[in-house]
């Protein structure tokens, strides 16, 4: 590979990456972990802890058949910072409940979502309908898309879709609601939308990634046709939307890159109801060298990924250098850190 001298303390990856129109673009990632100190400031995680950017997507389970873990850091590009978070609801203080409402606040973002107890389907008040039963009081739950509504119909009637597009690996998708009474219902709602069993599409309701294949991404791939076979492959199809790179829920893409020094307030993920992040204030910028001359780029917040089990946050910032026609020219990235250090201090 082409050398990169890494001046940070952070694993960064690097690539050659073509775009829409087959151009080379020179791709540096840096990938931070970081410890969530007592008072909400964060501090670099001991190398050990340390994570290396993604090549590859990584799965809860078997690929494609399981909600994901991570996307792939190592893209062309995205328009603005994705907030994800993996975690479980917990009981206030300790205290059993039937029912919690996680969420988070950063910048301009605010979500939240309900988590219940252990329930099963029932019938509902109006004639026909299936509903979820009164939930058992639970300590913690996993905030997982297979704890939310969606999931498939082993017998379809013909010509039907066989399950959700929005999120397959959920429950209560369904041409028979009867079926399902006393099964398992789902444990994850949001507030304004009771659920209901049956052949329904909605959103996923979780905070965790979407798949490429789901709905909410897969609308955003373009159109890979006879057209485009004859007249454009291998290039991406020209309807392809770049937002197709950004993994996080719309409701956790933040327009634009989040500042430096962000605060990120959670929100039923630990039993003492709160937890408030601070994000470092540092920065990063890439420096290209090439036989012709240099060049540089700042590197920009692509991915917040907040851990309130381990009480850890991992950072992804992304640069991007155009330089078709010269890749054959470049001998050397350094990758610099700048700002506020001390969120190096131990």
């Amino acid at each position: 590979m082409w050398i990169a001298e890494n001046n940070t303390p952070f694993p960064i990856e690097r690539s050659f990456l073509r775009d829409r129109e087959g151009g080379e673009v020179w791709i540096t990632i840096v990938k931070a972990a970081f410890d969530i100190r007592p008072d909400g400031t964060l501090r670099a995680a001991k190398g050990e802890h340390q994570v290396s950017p993604a090549r590859v997507a990584k799965w809860s389970g078997e690929p494609g058949k399981s909600s994901l873990l991570h996307d792939a850091d190592v893209i062309i590009g995205k328009a603005g910072t994705d907030i994800l978070i993996k975690g479980h609801a917990c009981a206030p203080r300790g205290r059993p409940a039937t029912s919690v409402d996680v969420g988070f606040r950063v910048g301009p973002l605010s979500k939240h979502i309900r988590a219940h107890g252990v329930r099963a389907w029932m019938r509902g008040r109006q004639s026909g309908t299936v509903v979820p039963g009164p939930a058992r009081p639970f300590d913690r739950m996993p905030i997982v898309y297979e704890n939310a509504f969606g999931g498939s119909d082993p017998t379809p009637p013909p010509g039907k879709p066989a399950g959700s597009t929005q999120n397959p690996v959920g429950v209560g998708f369904t041409y028979q609601p009867q079926a399902l009474l006393d099964r398992a219902a789902p444990r994850l709602e949001a507030p304004d939308a009771p659920l209901m069993a049956g052949p329904f599409e909605m959103a996923p309701v979780g905070f965790g990634p979407i798949a490429p294949s789901w709905a909410a991404r897969a609308g955003f791939a373009g159109t890979y046709d006879d057209a485009w076979k004859e007249s454009r492959a291998p290039l991406l199809p020209r309807d392809f939307d770049e937002r197709f790179w950004r993994a996080a829920p719309a409701d956790q893409q933040v327009r634009g890159f989040l500042p430096p020094g962000s605060r990120v307030e959670l929100t039923g993920f630990t039993p003492d109801g709160l937890l408030a992040v601070r994000l470092p204030e540092i920065k990063f910028g890439i420096r290209v060298h090439f036989t012709d001359g240099d060049a540089s780029a700042a590197a920009v917040l692509h991915t917040v990924h907040l851990d309130p089990d381990e009480r850890r946050v991992l950072m992804v910032w992304h640069a991007s250098y155009p330089c078709h026609g010269r890749d054959h020219k470049l001998r050397q990235a350094i990758v610099e850190m700048e700002g506020d250090r001390s969120c190096l201090s131990p």
